[in-house]
């Protein structure tokens, strides 16, 4: 059983495809598929303090650990939506502009440009870029507000 958001669950219906991994498991993710999305949400505390609403979500697994036990802490990625060969970007490049449209800074000619971006599918990770930049452009990772448009920077390869 998993406990996700509720803003999250009413996007997951059972079939979905589920991932499920951490330190309790071997090197690789283990497949699943979700069975059930439980009708009645909770309230939980957060590891932070913040109380949040949950669902639960029934997984079945295709294979049993050996070591997996009762009660023991996993990582479940449910598999709710994709998108075959899009642009993806980290999603620490984005940022809200005063409108609140999505927004990122990309490198032209050596020197910062606020480029606004259509966001498509997004997880915590990374996001889908529907329009609003090339492929093959440069864009800043980590954008702060002491770099502006206008800012001559350097770029390197990773």
């Amino acid at each position: 059983i998993a406990e996700v958001l509720t803003e999250r669950a009413t996007r997951i219906e059972p079939g979905d495809p589920v991932e499920i991994y951490g330190e309790a498991l071997s090197a690789s993710p283990i497949a699943g598929e979700v069975l059930r999305v439980f009708p009645a949400g909770f309230k939980k505390i957060s590891s932070l303090g913040v109380e949040q609403q949950r669902v639960e979500v029934a997984v079945k697994l295709e294979q049993r650990p050996p070591r997996l036990g009762v009660g023991f802490r996993v990582h479940v990625r449910i598999f709710h939506d994709e998108a075959a060969n899009a642009l993806t970007l980290p999603r620490t490049c984005l940022f809200r502009g005063s409108g609140g449209t999505w927004q990122v800074m990309v490198v032209r000619e050596s020197e910062t440009e606020v480029c606004g971006v259509e966001v498509g599918l997004m997880n915590e990770d990374v996001a889908q870029v529907v329009s609003g930049i090339r492929d093959d452009e440069e864009v800043v990772v980590h954008p702060s507000q002491e770099i502006s448009a206008g800012t001559h920077v350097r770029t390197e390869s990773p």
